[in-house]
């Protein structure tokens, strides 16, 4: 007679239990195409910043982000440049933006944010070490620690982008410069695991002359968002990204 109130006892238990034992995963691709204007002045020490950026989204199949961004770089020693920036933008996604719902059937889906607005504030410090004992002297090597403020929705995150940068310059003056960084993007106050997202990233810059220049780049990003609420909630996502930008680069010194 015990153990059967015992059995009974540990079946109710497990049935109380049942939806934290459950995991749901799901997996999703994302195509991103950004285009952006950008102003990159000079003024002694300082240099200007100002961006204009869209971006079209596949599956979607439309234009959801934009964004604006002003503020300056200032070159604090030869190999150190910092610099504070304000950006507004609209269509964002985070954390709290993917929904789920418990089946059967389960279902998951991004809220719809291209109405929605918010403001950013920055602090950028980017230190550029010389490699000068690689072939051809023209190899860097920049570390971009960028602290990213979400105002709006009070999400604070640290960008930390090591890289190596390769400047082809016949005859001293530069042609291209192609970048290739890794991305490493950290959650400071929300989400499980501080580090959420990173990938490869690979820019190239052709200049056309002192004054202007276009940019290509591309990426792939690995995102993990893990929600728990009557279970485990996982989106892996994968989002690769191919975008275009022109760049004005006067000297006003």
């Amino acid at each position: 007679m015990i153990d059967k109130k015992r059995s009974r006892l540990l079946l109710i238990l497990i049935l109380l239990s049942a939806p934290a034992l459950f995991s749901w995963t799901y997996e999703e691709n994302q195509w991103e195409f950004p285009a952006r204007l950008a102003l990159m002045g000079k003024i002694n020490r300082f240099n200007p910043y100002i961006e204009l950026q869209g971006m079209y989204h596949l599956p979607e199949g439309r234009f959801r982000y934009a964004s604006m961004t002003a503020g300056s770089y200032i070159k604090v020693a030869p190999w150190l440049k910092m610099g504070a920036f304000y950006t507004f933008q609209t269509g964002a996604r985070h954390l709290e933006d993917w929904s789920f719902t418990a089946g059967p059937p389960d279902s998951h889906w991004w809220e719809d944010t291209a109405g929605r607005t918010e403001h950013l504030i920055t602090f950028d410090a980017t230190p550029r070490f010389l490699l000068d004992f690689l072939p051809g002297r023209n190899w860097l090597a920049p570390i971009k620690i960028r602290y990213i403020y979400n105002v709006s929705e009070n999400l604070h995150n640290l960008l930390v982008r090591p890289g190596i940068t390769f400047v082809v310059m016949p005859d001293r003056t530069p042609l291209l410069t192609i970048s290739l960084n890794y991305s490493l993007y950290f959650a400071l106050n929300w989400g499980e695991a501080p580090l959420y997202s990173h990938g490869p990233y690979l820019s190239l810059i052709g200049h056309v002359n002192e004054w202007f220049k276009i940019e290509g780049r591309a990426s792939y990003r690995y995102a993990r968002y893990a929600v728990e609420d009557n279970g485990s909630w996982i989106l892996n996502s994968s989002v690769f990204t191919f975008g275009l930008g022109l760049i004005f680069t006067p000297d006003f010194s």
